[in-house]
C-alpha cells in the first residue's frame, strides 16, 4: 500500500482490487472489442469487426446511402463496384468473387452478383443489403470516418506482462495490435451537446479519448481505494478511483488539512495496521 502521515491525520491508499468497470458507467461511446484471450469494452453480439462497422454505418447515415453508392460508383472500395449496364437498364455489383494468376501476378475476378434499378439505389431499398455487405473493414472504416458528425477511433492493444490500451497504436508490432474501435454517431453526440457541429463533434472526441485513458487504468490495475485516519480512528474511506494517485480525485474527499498527505505517500510492504502502529 502507499502511506504518509503527519501526525494527526494518516492516508493509506490500496489497489481496488474490486473496482467496477468504467464501462458499466453512462458513457458517450460504445467500446467494441474483439480478442480472443480477453473481454474487453463493452458487451456486445457482434460475431466479428465487420458485422458492427456494417451495423454502425447503417445507423450513423442520414442521406439516404447516396454517399455508399457514389463510393462503389468511384471505384474506390477494394472489392466491389457498381456500374450501369445498358443493356439491363441496371446497375450491377460487381464483386471479387477470388484472386487468378495472370502471368505471375495476383488480379482480382469480377462477377456481377446483383443487379438493380436506379430505384433500389438507397438504403431503404432491397439492394442495400447487397451493397453494405460487398464493402470491405476498410471501405467501411473509410466512410464511417467521413461522416461529418461521428466519431470512430481505432483501439489498439499492447499485451506484454499485463496489458494497455490506447488509440494511436503502439511501437512493438509482435505484441499489439488493433482490437477494435471506440464509436459515437450523430444521434448520440446530438442528444448529449444538442447539435452535431465542428465544436460538439471535436468535444465528443475528446470525451472518447478520456473514456479510453480511464478503461487504460482499469486494464492495468491502476484503480485504488483510501482509508484516512485521525488520531487513529478511520474517519473516512472510498474506493473506484483510476490512474494516478495524486489525480485520481482522492483529493475531493480529504479535509484541507490532509491534501497535503497526498504528496507525501510512499510504498510500505506493511500492513495497515502494523503502519498506524509504528
Amino acid at each position: 500500500m502507499y502511506a504518509a502521515t503527519d501526525g494527526r491525520y494518516t492516508l493509506c491508499v490500496h489497489y481496488d482490487e474490486y473496482a467496477e468497470s468504467p464501462r458499466e458507467w453512462d458513457n458517450l461511446g460504445r467500446m467494441i472489442c474483439f480478442h480472443s484471450r480477453y473481454t474487453l469494452g463493452d458487451k456486445h453480439s457482434y460475431g466479428n469487426p465487420i458485422d458492427f462497422l456494417r451495423d454502425a454505418y447503417a445507423h450513423a447515415i442520414s442521406d439516404g446511402g447516396k454517399a455508399l453508392v457514389r463510393y462503389l460508383k468511384s471505384g474506390k472500395a477494394h472489392g466491389a463496384y457498381l456500374e450501369y449496364n445498358r443493356h439491363t437498364h441496371e446497375w450491377d455489383l460487381h464483386e471479387c468473387t477470388y484472386l487468378r494468376t495472370v502471368l505471375g501476378r495476383s488480379e482480382p475476378a469480377w462477377e456481377v452478383t446483383q443487379s438493380a434499378p436506379k430505384s433500389q439505389l438507397r438504403d431503404d431499398g432491397w439492394f442495400w443489403d447487397y451493397l453494405l455487405e460487398s464493402l470491405t473493414e476498410s471501405d467501411l472504416v473509410e466512410l464511417l470516418n467521413a461522416l461529418p458528425d461521428c466519431v470512430l477511433l481505432p483501439l489498439y492493444l499492447y499485451d506484454h506482462s499485463g496489458i494497455t490500451m490506447n488509440t494511436g497504436g503502439f511501437s512493438c508490432p509482435w505484441d499489439s495490435g488493433q482490437v477494435g474501435w471506440i464509436f459515437a454517431d450523430g444521434n448520440t453526440i446530438r442528444k448529449e451537446y444538442g447539435n452535431a457541429n465542428r465544436q460538439s463533434v471535436a468535444t465528443a472526441e475528446s470525451v472518447l479519448e478520456g473514456e479510453v485513458s480511464v478503461y487504460d487504468d482499469f486494464i492495468r490495475g491502476d484503480c485504488w481505494y483510501f482509508r484516512l485516519y485521525e488520531n487513529g480512528e478511520e474517519v473516512d474511506s472510498c474506493g473506484g478511483f483510476y490512474g494516478d494517485v495524486e489525480k485520481s480525485g482522492i483529493e475531493e474527499y480529504l479535509p484541507d488539512e490532509a491534501k497535503p498527505l497526498l504528496g507525501q505517500l510512499t510504498w510500505t510492504e506493511v500492513s495497515e495496521s502494523s503502519y498506524l502502529c509504528a
